[in-house]
């Protein structure tokens, strides 16, 4: 019996030996890296949207399978073809999320968000048409759906909540004021709201601004995250109902947000099951672990 386990913890600590060993590093894949034009706080950012590290892959062969193929003239032509687009229709259909086909390095990437871009552009074109008269434009679009991205995944059943609540309170100012602030916890923003007058900005609160209602002065509302990094500024002009701008305002955000976790789902999801992680091989190496130190206590139990 204490050979049999001798052997198995050996086999054990050689097997656990190579899935430590069997991890890619840096300086595995830097050349490809450097193929494609990333830096390692390029790889470092990618690897992220995952939560994944280099160490997650057995071989540099893996990873490369994994990232897919990188961007190329004959890759994108392939692409156009397979969604009947030319290359005018996509950059017009990227430039409605803020995006080109520049800021894509991988083919599998840029697939995956024209195939949710294509089924999205319509919800996308309400937005940026409910918030074009309030200087909504693409440039802030992307920063609110890679501000949005990068949020716990939770936050899109809040916000379907969120939108019920907006469409049962419509007429009552202190809910309209709940919501926004809710909203704003939700998609993990600042907000910094002004009526100006007269060449002089004063800050106001959301139920403030709403009871208020004024019709007379412009209002000026900007958005940051919680590092004050700005994702997007709002102006309403004199004559607007302020109650019905905010209306229209939650709703589209609303929108936004729950398109950037589509998004978020439909991009980042899809290579999250693929990964072959050493994470399972060390759990399996603990159950190991455990279950030989309980044959060692039960033979040492029995030999008494």
């Amino acid at each position: 019996m204490r050979k049999w386990i001798v052997s198995v913890s050996l086999l054990l600590v050689f097997c656990h030996s190579y899935y430590v060993r069997a991890a890619v590093r840096m300086v595995d894949v830097e050349p490809y890296m450097r193929e494609v034009g990333w830096t390692e706080m390029d790889l470092q950012r990618y690897l992220w949207q995952y939560k994944r590290t280099l160490a997650d892959f057995a071989t540099a062969e893996e990873f490369k399978r994994w990232l897919g193929p990188p961007v190329t003239e004959a890759g994108v032509e392939q692409l156009l073809q397979r969604y009947q687009l030319t290359e005018e229709q996509l950059e017009a259909l990227l430039g409605q999320f803020g995006e080109t086909i520049q800021d894509y390095t991988w083919m599998n990437d840029l697939d995956a968000a024209v195939r949710f871009y294509l089924r999205s552009y319509e919800h996308m074109q309400r937005v940026h048409d409910a918030l074009s008269s309030l200087e909504f434009t693409e440039d802030e679009a992307k920063r609110l759906f890679d501000h949005v991205r990068a949020l716990p995944a939770n936050g899109k059943t809040e916000l379907q909540a969120q939108a019920t609540r907006l469409t049962d309170g419509k007429s009552n100012p202190a809910v309209l004021a709940d919501v926004w602030q809710q909203l704003l916890h939700t998609l993990q923003l600042k907000a910094d709201m002004y009526i100006v007058a007269t060449g002089q900005m004063q800050p106001v609160s959301a139920r403030e601004l709403l009871e208020r209602n004024t019709r007379d002065e412009d209002v000026w509302i900007a958005l940051s995250d919680e590092e004050g990094m700005r994702i997007m500024d709002l102006q309403l002009p004199k004559r607007t109902n302020v109650v019905d701008a905010m209306i229209e305002t939650e709703k589209e955000l609303l929108m936004a947000g729950q398109l950037a976790y589509d998004m978020k789902g439909t991009l980042y999801g899809q290579k999250m099951a693929n990964t072959a992680s050493p994470y399972v091989a060390n759990m399996l190496w603990g159950a190991a672990c455990l279950f030989v130190a309980l044959l060692l206590f039960w033979n040492k139990k029995v030999a008494r």
